[in-house]
């Protein structure tokens, strides 16, 4: 049957996709070696580089071994070609990073400001316009954005339904502002999914399934199967932070009683610390923390010191926790489960509490990784600038910067 011209051009596009994916995953390679893997003729791979190579997309790097006749010329990409930007809209204000394709950080810059639904637009622009400024780099240089928030996010309409860190739970139409505002691509997704996207690329890419649970001012994580980011029919799913574990336990901002969030995350241990400070006021907690407000290190510099206080508040937070990774597990039985936040201030002990309470379930698994984060440096804003610069190498980005449907903006 004769190919119609709108499925040839659909091949061609796919090939040329999967050509430069190759390239960037195993390169540098020679176009017979990058052949071979997609199982392309030469003639094509030839088309392919030189369409590539004109665009500025790849670039030759040296000679590969010759195997008999001349040395074939390999290709690599050029990370420089375009720019991304990686920016996180939280209780601290904004966080704006500028990356090159192979994610090396540019430049970074943070805004401190409370944050409203009135205003968040403005802060964006502001923020990204510095981090660009700051880069030396203008708009057209941009391949895309990935924001990350908090809260339930819509991927992709590019909409925040409700979060704490805006104090509404209306819809804030992000995409409608910001595309009158840049030329380029933006993509808004939960940055527990992106904390979840970056340690599985980085440090699990054998893995194809993994759990992120992040425990700071909330918690929040994100759910990775068979290398997707799982989000459900309406982007509800993985909302770790509001899985209940006790029926009649305290009203949370989402409406529903004793959520993980509103019994685990980092403020409502420090309420429990405050409360147990006032039975035990010889606490080192309060030593510790000194003249300022308790806080997370002071509880967990007494808990290594062995003080009662801080070992009661380590086990409630610790089984907490244990039945938050179980109720993982049921639904989702990921290979790796990944905790991160300040709540790792904690040590190992929260992990042996987590395969101790795991041990004496049928749930156990002697292949599962349970472990800490190991995302250092401003976490969430390289989630946003790593989905960012995999977006780009998504279906048609490199190529067709406008917006192409498949639920992404």
């Amino acid at each position: 049957m004769k190919q119609s011209g709108f499925s040839l051009h659909k091949v061609k596009e796919q090939n040329r996709l999967s050509f430069l994916r190759i390239i960037r995953d195993y390169g540098p390679v020679t176009r017979s070696q990058a052949g071979q893997m997609l199982g392309l003729s030469s003639t094509t791979c030839m088309e392919l580089s030189r369409n590539l190579a004109t665009r500025g997309l790849i670039r030759e790097t040296g000679q590969g071994d010759s195997s008999g006749g001349r040395r074939p010329t390999l290709l690599e990409i050029n990370w420089e070609y375009s720019f991304v930007l990686g920016m996180i809209l939280s209780q601290e204000g904004v966080s704006c990073g500028v990356y090159d394709l192979k994610l090396n950080r540019k430049s970074i810059v943070v805004h401190r400001a409370a944050l409203t639904d009135k205003y968040i637009i403005h802060r964006i622009t502001e923020c990204a316009r510095e981090a660009m400024e700051k880069s030396g780099l203008a708009e057209k240089n941009i391949a895309c954005m990935t924001i990350g928030a908090g809260g339930i996010v819509d991927a992709a309409k590019a909409n925040v339904i409700g979060t704490t860190h805006f104090h509404t739970r209306k819809i804030i139409h992000i995409h409608e502002e910001l595309d009158k505002i840049f030329s380029f691509p933006l993509y808004l997704e939960n940055y527990g999914n992106l904390l979840a996207l970056a340690e599985k690329k980085l440090f699990y890419p054998q893995q194809h399934s993994l759990a992120f649970i992040q425990v700071d001012t909330g918690i929040g994580g994100g759910i990775i199967y068979n290398n997707e980011i799982v989000r459900g029919a309406n982007g509800l799913a993985a909302e770790i932070g509001h899985m209940t574990i006790e029926r009649n336990g305290p009203l949370c901002f989402c409406g529903n009683r004793g959520c993980v969030e509103v019994l685990g995350s980092i403020p409502a241990l420090l309420q429990k610390a405050a409360i147990g400070l006032l039975t035990q006021p010889g606490s080192l907690i309060k030593q510790y923390a000194g003249e300022n407000p308790v806080s997370i290190e002071a509880i967990a510099e007494a808990f290594h010191a062995q003080d009662r206080l801080a070992e009661q508040l380590f086990e409630e937070e610790a089984d907490i926790l244990s039945h938050t990774v179980l109720n993982i597990i049921v639904n989702h039985d990921p290979e790796v489960i990944v905790i991160g936040g300040d709540i790792t201030l904690f040590g190992e002990s929260l992990l042996e509490h987590i395969h101790e309470f795991l041990a004496n379930t049928i749930f156990n698994s002697e292949t599962r990784i349970i472990s800490f984060s190991q995302l250092a440096e401003d976490p969430r804003v390289c989630g946003a600038g790593l989905y960012a610069a995999e977006s780009f190498f998504s279906e048609a980005m490199p190529w067709r910067r406008q917006y192409t449907g498949g639920g992404r903006r």
